[in-house]
């Protein structure tokens, strides 16, 4: 179904975007269905399975971090939080992953779902300023409940998982430095057992071995020679903007030609 060139395209996508808050899963969605004309549910399957590559960047790029968090007393707080948030995050994502799956969206309904979201996304991070800024360790169980289910919402395609994360971080007081650090740090353990759970419900069926390794490791080299810099973009650049456009952008042709009636 997917050629090499196309694979090689998606995963250097992928790698690019998912520093940014815009939804790299909205977006490659998008392509997949109006460009290649891939049925929806797939395109979902295919999006998380492309966030290995991105997560096994974060890990490198956030190594020191991460070893940090496990090995520090002083990091218990952020640990517990991880812990929790994760739980709670791959429950809500479960839940609405199966929900997907049941209601097998046409392309024309998953593209007014990713741009809606879109414009949602972007409503959030422009409505949220930080007001006192806090330490990551002085993060609660109470808020790794909080932001893991909105966390989990991210499954949603248009939400963007470091935007909607990020927006609730600085809403609690962290400043948008610290609260995007958390968020990728947040994603590291979020995308590896999505992976597992993906590989679990739904096996690697729909790409072999070699396609699957391709895709992963272009994602993942996109992801390492983009991270540093894309995040320090991240940090200066309002991306709300953008994620509205994109999502006006998206429902404008369905709108004007009726191919939904909404």
């Amino acid at each position: 179904m997917y050629s090499e060139t196309m694979l090689i395209i998606l995963g250097a996508i992928q790698g690019v975007v998912e520093w940014l808050p815009i939804s790299s899963s909205g977006i490659l969605m998008l392509l997949m269905t109006q460009l290649l004309g891939v049925e929806s549910f797939e395109t979902l399957n295919l999006s998380i399975f492309l966030h290995i590559g991105t997560g096994a960047a974060a890990l490198v790029y956030f190594n020191k971090e991460a070893k940090r968090i496990l090995l520090r007393k002083t990091e218990q707080n952020l640990l517990t939080y991880l812990i929790v948030s994760t739980i709670v995050t791959g429950a809500v994502g479960l839940c609405l992953y199966l929900l997907f799956n049941e209601i097998d969206m046409h392309g024309e309904y998953l593209t007014v779902l990713i741009g809606f979201a879109l414009i949602f996304n972007g409503i959030i991070q422009k409505s949220t300023h930080a007001k006192n800024l806090r330490d990551s360790r002085s993060l609660t169980c109470r808020e790794g409940i909080l932001i893991g289910l909105v966390q989990g919402l991210s499954i949603i395609p248009g939400i963007s998982r470091s935007g909607i994360t990020t927006s609730i971080l600085v809403f609690k007081g962290f400043s948008a430095s610290e609260a995007l650090r958390i968020s990728f740090l947040m994603s590291i353990p979020v995308i590896f057992t999505s992976a597992i759970g993906l590989a679990l419900i739904r096996g690697f069926s729909e790409l072999s071995f070699e396609p699957m390794v391709l895709t992963v490791l272009v994602s993942f080299v996109s992801g390492i020679f983009s991270i540093g810099r894309l995040l320090r973009v991240a940090r200066k650049v309002q991306f709300w903007l953008f994620c509205i456009i994109l999502g006006v952008l998206a429902l404008t042709p369905l709108l004007l030609y009726g191919i939904v009636d909404l």
